[in-house]
């Protein structure tokens, strides 16, 4: 675990992280037209925690990555701007 003692249960792990897929899909469909807010991620995400909250802080982090940054399924290129980007691997030819 790298992480243990963030949360109450290893539940709110699990509900986090639909919570933001579910904020990736919202954030970054052209279909959805009325986008969530930061607030209202926050709100959504009331009691997750064994009936506590995630701090407020945490919560706003992963909106401001994720409504910004799209989840994707490869590597994005580095940005000076954003140092957790991972830089795409190369390969031979």
């Amino acid at each position: 675990m790298q992480n243990p003692g963030m949360y109450r249960s290893p539940d709110t792990a699990y509900v986090l992280s639909f919570s933001t897929i579910m904020l990736n899909t919202d954030a970054h469909n052209p279909g959805v037209k009325h986008k969530m807010t930061k607030e209202g991620f926050v709100k959504n995400n009331r009691g997750i925690d064994d009936g506590g909250d995630v701090a407020a802080e945490h919560l706003e982090a992963l909106y401001d990555r994720y409504g910004t940054f799209p989840l994707t399924t490869h590597r994005l290129p580095a940005r000076p701007d954003y140092p957790d980007c991972l830089p795409r691997p190369h390969y031979r030819d």
